[in-house]
């Protein structure tokens, strides 16, 4: 019953960096059609649905969720991890790249945390503020699996949260990821 972990858990994080239409047809360009095509459709068919279902969920029975997004505080990115500079994630905070998809936004009065490295652990305050809130168990869903929802995942479970990761709201590029 997902009500009764949500209500035992009282965190859901929402790690995404979304792989963005732009990129995707930059991918379709180069030859990766397969992956673009299977990625989007997990994303659309069952990822996005699945974070809309746990969060409608866990707004009702009161669970705390707190948003993830990859947003730097400059404009050139200068402030992100070498990985992030490298691999052209230079996405200011007021960019479309650095939104978070309206279908699985934050409602008012639900924390966005910026991040600037894979794991939100990182390069952000997130641990001490589910400290201060007294939260010990996450929630992770989001993408890419392989990447930063990983990253969230492995720094929190080192951190002694209790963690679950619900694979049928995460997507990587590839199936076996």
């Amino acid at each position: 019953n997902v009500a009764k972990v949500l209500r035992s858990n009282s965190y859901l994080a929402i790690v995404r960096r979304l792989f963005c239409l732009e990129e995707g047809a930059k991918a379709k360009k180069i030859g990766l059609t397969d992956v673009v095509d299977y990625y989007f459709d997990r994303l659309e068919n069952l990822v996005i649905p699945n974070i809309q279902r746990l969060q409608a969920t866990a707004r009702k029975v009161g669970v705390e969720l707190i948003h993830i997004r990859v947003a730097s505080a400059t404009r050139d990115g200068r402030d992100a991890s070498a990985r992030f500079r490298t691999g052209g994630f230079e996405t200011p905070t007021h960019t479309k790249e650095a939104e978070i998809l309206p279908e699985v936004g934050p409602k008012e009065g639900e924390l966005v945390v910026n991040k600037t490295t894979e794991s939100v652990f990182n390069s952000t305050n997130v641990d001490r503020l589910l400290r201060n809130m007294g939260i010990e168990n996450l929630i992770i869903v989001g993408v890419v699996t392989n990447g930063c929802v990983e990253g969230a995942t492995r720094s929190a479970a080192e951190l002694d949260y209790g963690t679950i990761l619900v694979e049928d709201a995460t997507a990587a590029l590839a199936p076996q990821l």
